[in-house]
């Protein structure tokens, strides 16, 4: 696929909305991609997922235009562990343009693992939406283990929440213009938390939209949870400029999780100041929260110890606790999710001891402030969380 014959065959619509210098614009990244990596030794192919692979990117107005507002998700696939140098490579030299990366083993990918390093088979919303809505950029599509969504965990969901609430603490520490789009991503997780409860999971933003519309919760919920959450999604679909109140997403986010941990791991969100501690040890006993599995044997301890390697590799250096907490099969992953829970509701509430708390919880997991004796638990959570989630 040259240059010319990538944006003349139209890969896209990327986005719902379809504005045309917002595509042109994406048809053309698309082929510049290709253009890096056609050469690189054994990849066979380059996907694009995310919202952008299922047509349903955002857009936001900018002047009298329209810019992308969604990250762009690409995977190279092929065997060589070369390409995850080449991913980080790719990523790093297209910074500007949001770019995501990452190297997918073929041979996970038809076994339907969650990682190229776990070694069992386990059903996920990125496997799911990767093989059910990804456009493929150059090469063939690869061969992939069907997922039923109906089969999705409700582990999917909560492990989705606390990931929107780590990812959106920065943003709002920071006060970014950008914090309304993740707490839209807090609300859109919790609508698809309540839709995995229901075995009603779909790839499409629109399909899970309409069916919010007009689901039986399967839980108690605030009384506006409708209203707030389909909001979010038309939000991400149509180019909505208008932010959700925080107070408003505090509680549906933490009536969705507090429902959804007690029903998987009899874990409620209260007393919030120990959740992290709670959910870290019960998690780990259920391999619906674990990435990385081995082919026999225990898989926290596995899952926290390929961790504690890929942060030596990236640079972090492992403490005592950490490596106390490996040994107990707590890995890290499950404790900076956690942690984030209280120090989201902890920045919104303005409650300075739920924001001690997740502190507590990072000393705990055996995360330091290493030489800056002033560093936040925002500060410590963001540099860990690439590395260990």
């Amino acid at each position: 696929m040259t240059r010319s014959s990538a944006v003349g065959n139209r890969i896209g619509p990327f986005t719902e909305t379809a504005i045309p210098s917002v595509e042109h614009g994406l048809e053309t990244l698309m082929a510049d991609l290709v253009d890096q990596v056609r050469d690189l030794p054994g990849l066979e192919s380059l996907l694009l997922g995310g919202s952008l692979g299922r047509g349903e990117a955002t857009v936001r107005p900018i002047g009298d235009d329209y810019e992308l507002a969604s990250d762009i998700e690409v995977y190279l696939v092929g065997r060589p562990a070369s390409l995850r140098a080449a991913a980080r490579r790719l990523e790093r030299s297209n910074a500007s343009s949001h770019l995501s990366v990452a190297w997918l083993h073929p041979g996970m990918l038809r076994a339907g693992r969650a990682k190229n390093l776990s070694w069992r088979s386990a059903p996920t919303i990125r496997m799911y939406e990767i093989g059910a809505a990804s456009k493929i950029l150059f090469g063939r599509r690869p061969s992939m283990r069907p997922i039923d969504p109906r089969r999705l965990p409700l582990a999917e969901g909560v492990r989705l929440i606390l990931n929107r609430l780590a990812e959106a603490t920065p943003e709002l520490e920071s006060g970014s213009a950008d914090a309304g789009r993740w707490l839209d991503k807090i609300l859109m997780a919790c609508g698809d938390t309540l839709l995995l409860a229901q075995q009603r999971y779909r790839a499409s933003y629109r399909e899970r939209m309409e069916s919010l519309r007009h689901v039986v919760e399967p839980w108690s919920m605030p009384s506006s949870w409708r209203a707030l959450v389909t909001a979010a999604y038309e939000r991400k679909l149509r180019a909505g400029v208008s932010s959700p109140n925080p107070i408003d997403v505090d509680r549906v986010a933490a009536a969705t999780l507090d429902a959804a941990s007690i029903a998987d791991l009899d874990v409620p969100l209260e007393p919030m100041g120990t959740f992290a501690q709670r959910f870290t040890v019960a998690a780990a006993r259920n391999a619906g929260y674990l990435r990385y599995l081995p082919p026999v044997g225990n898989g926290p301890r596995y899952e926290a110890f390929v961790l504690l390697v890929r942060g030596w590799r990236s640079g972090m250096r492992p403490t005592a606790r950490m490596l106390a907490q490996a040994t107990h099969g707590r890995p890290l992953s499950l404790a900076l999710q956690a942690a984030s829970a209280p120090l989201f509701f902890g920045i919104v509430r303005n409650d300075t001891t739920l924001v001690e708390a997740s502190d507590r919880a990072l000393r705990w997991a055996g995360v330091v402030a290493d030489q800056d004796p002033s560093a936040t638990a925002g500060t410590r959570l963001r540099r860990h969380w690439l590395v260990a989630t």
